[in-house]
């Protein structure tokens, strides 16, 4: 590849940039964070969260078919990043996870420029709107990919993975994770910030994409034809850079001097979590100027409720519930303590021998008692009762964090109090477990959960 061809392709990417400023101000720090980097793809661009990678190719070869700059496959890169879709670990199925993930990316597009007007277009939104008919509400990736993983809408994956997709994701994965094409490593992958389900990092008791991914099995990419359009046919892998590197040693990307040549290893590895609070900030701009313009529709509204969730840094829950611990003593052998009455009358009875014995009690942060209040109106789904009901199962069965003596209140509230159950023993704790039920399903009000607390 000539210097020719690699500018012509840039300036055509710098005009889709240009294009989707125009009618989108508030993408400008979004789209500043990445850096284009030309780069042999399987389609016209690909995104690891820090870089932009674009087929020189790829780009102009589209160009020359349609006489279009590619400004919806450019903001749908950019929306992988938003939703931190990149930042994955290493046990997700790749292809349930590409296709949750673009098809969040899609919808996205379509909010902001509306749907294509085509039949792919319409194929796409169908597949959106059953999704979310199917689900009962509007889902993020994870909750798509959780309901992929479960077998739903099996007999549409192929089709719907190649009705929504634009990019490459094979700088996503590892390359031990993924089986490449033609007898190369591809790329492969899972959360963290992703990290999800890359968050899919560390231990946590937040509900994030490595606790969706951690038990999951690898699943090989699909292998399909090689395609020049942002299009409509599945893509293949290749050779794709590591999560950890942009570009890695091995990758290839133009140099200006008539070829695609190896680019050289970066020095040091890249921050990801750097990275994931800087989308995470991106996306809560964009979420700000969105609701600031005024005049949003549905679609844009719901955007906005995307996009802030998008930027909610996960929380520690065993964590949270710490805060609310009390210094209190308990009786344990205290390591750290010893009796002075028997030190000394060691050191007199024996003259260089003291006496050591631990003290049978030590001061410890515990909790004492605490109000657990449930909202059962009826805007929240049973799945999320029984996923926090679950979640504060687990931690209260760690009694470690608690007095012998320990006093829970469980409430069940709408607009009102409709249940209180007291934990008392890890008796009470099991049969509450075995015997919960639901009750409420009214409105939401947690000024009657306040008032009863008082009392």
């Amino acid at each position: 590849m000539d210097d020719r061809k690699q500018q012509l392709a840039e300036q055509v990417v710098s005009l889709a940039k240009t294009d989707l400023l125009a009618s989108n101000h508030y993408l400008g720090t979004a789209i500043g964070r990445l850096q284009l980097v030309p780069r042999r793809l399987t389609r016209a661009f690909s995104t690891n969260g820090s870089a932009l990678f674009f087929d020189p190719n790829r780009i102009l070869g589209q160009f020359k078919l349609t006489h279009d700059v590619p400004t919806r496959a450019f903001l749908h890169s950019i929306a992988h990043c938003l939703f931190l879709h990149p930042y994955v670990g290493s046990s997700i199925e790749h292809r349930l996870w590409d296709l949750a993930c673009d098809i969040v990316a899609e919808r996205t597009v379509s909010d902001l420029l509306g749907p294509r007007n085509d039949e792919a277009g319409a194929a796409s939104m169908s597949a959106i709107a059953r999704i979310e008919r199917d689900l009962g509400s509007r889902a993020n990736a994870e909750a798509i990919y959780r309901a992929l993983k479960q077998g739903r809408w099996a007999e549409h994956v192929s089709t719907w993975h190649d009705i929504v997709k634009s990019d490459a994701h094979d700088s996503w994965y590892t390359p031990a994770d993924s089986q490449g094409e033609s007898g190369g490593q591809g790329a492969a992958d899972g959360t963290q910030g992703s990290g999800g389900i890359g968050k899919i990092h560390g231990e946590s008791d937040s509900i994030d994409r490595q606790s969706c991914a951690k038990d999951l099995g690898d699943l090989d990419p699909q292998q399909s034809g090689n395609n020049a359009s942002d299009g409509n046919a599945s893509d293949r892998r290749g050779n794709g850079g590591q999560p950890g590197q942009t570009p890695g040693p091995n990758d290839t990307q133009a140099n200006g001097k008539g070829g695609l040549q190896a680019s050289p290893a970066k020095s040091g590895m890249r921050d990801t979590a750097a990275e994931q609070t800087s989308w995470r900030d991106a996306a809560c701009d964009l979420a700000a100027g969105l609701r600031a313009s005024g005049g949003m529709g549905t679609n844009l509204a719901n955007l906005v409720q995307d996009l802030e969730t998008a930027s909610r840094k996960p929380v520690d829950y065993r964590a949270f519930l710490r805060r609310f611990a009390t210094t209190g003593e308990t009786m344990r052998i205290s390591d750290a303590d010893f009796d002075y009455c028997f030190y000394t009358y060691g050191l007199q009875l024996f003259g260089d021998m003291p006496l050591v014995e631990p003290l049978e009690h030590r001061e410890d942060k515990r909790i004492r008692e605490f109000v657990v209040a449930i909202d059962t109106s009826e805007s929240v789904q049973g799945d999320a009762i029984r996923a926090f009901v679950r979640t504060t199962f687990a931690l209260l069965k760690q009694t470690e964090g608690f007095f012998d003596r320990v006093r829970v209140h469980v409430l069940q509230c709408d607009n009102g109090v409709r249940s209180d159950t007291l934990i008392a023993t890890g008796a009470d704790l099991e049969k509450w477990e075995q015997s919960i039920r639901v009750h409420g399903g009214g409105g939401t009000d947690f000024r009657p959960v306040f008032s009863y607390v008082d009392d």
